[in-house]
């Protein structure tokens, strides 16, 4: 399992993400997520959202490692459960 710190800076947005942002809100952050999680398979993650000054970030706890981003900052580490 891993654990990731995911954060997405609105500012780097570009004005057609920012306008689906505003519009759809968290089931386009929702689908933005998801696509870090490719390959056709079950996507299994639980995440939790915080809202900062400019930018979300996400604690997401997945089965896969997220793959890399242009959109995200993505800090990721292994996951044990004890």
């Amino acid at each position: 399992m891993y654990l990731s710190r995911i954060t997405l800076h609105t500012g780097q947005l570009s004005p057609a993400q920012l306008l689906h942002l505003v519009d759809r809100g968290e089931y386009v952050m929702h689908q933005w997520l998801w696509d870090l999680f490719p390959g056709g398979k079950e996507r299994q993650f639980l995440y939790r959202r915080e809202e900062l000054q400019g930018a979300f970030r996400f604690f997401v706890l997945s089965q896969e490692r997220p793959a890399e981003s242009e959109t995200f900052t993505i800090e990721c580490r292994s996951f044990t459960p004890s």
